[in-house]
């Protein structure tokens, strides 16, 4: 249910949902003085209205590709390697997982707790470790620190 302070994101099936029971994602209105431009109960509405406007309806998919069909996996890694080019980029390096270690290696460097970033990833043990980069600046800094202890 969609209101303005928030929704839940109803997930049929997750890798994570080994019973697939389903998964709810629970999403909530963000304070305007954080970033109103990221806040999801916003682009959610946003959303919403627009796909309304072109003539979809309320038991129609929710995420569609340009042709209308269900969004799958596939179809999403391939326009974010055609996007990552357009930026003049090399896509090699990005798949499914570099949103599971963009997400958890930004939430590690704002301090989110250990507990707190494996409750929001799904995860069922202590493998979101991996998916953690450190970046190397920060490394050299310990260093230094270390060096004048």
């Amino acid at each position: 249910m969609l209101n303005k302070n928030g929704f839940v994101l109803n997930l049929k099936t997750s890798k994570t949902d080994v019973f697939r029971l389903g998964v709810k994602v629970p999403f909530e209105k963000q304070r305007v003085e954080t970033s109103p431009i990221s806040c999801p109960v916003k682009l959610m509405l946003d959303y919403l209205h627009l796909r309304q406007t072109g003539g979809d309806g309320t038991s129609d998919p929710l995420f569609i590709n340009s042709k209308g069909m269900t969004l799958n996996r596939a179809y999403f890694i391939q326009i974010i390697k055609e996007i990552i080019e357009s930026l003049g980029l090399l896509s090699d390096g990005y798949n499914g997982h570099s949103f599971g270690i963009g997400a958890t290696t930004t939430a590690a460097k704002v301090n989110v707790p250990d507990d707190l970033i494996k409750t929001m990833g799904r995860w069922s043990s202590d493998c979101y470790q991996r998916y953690i980069r450190t970046d190397p600046k920060t490394v050299t800094i310990a260093q230094q620190k270390l060096c004048h202890f």
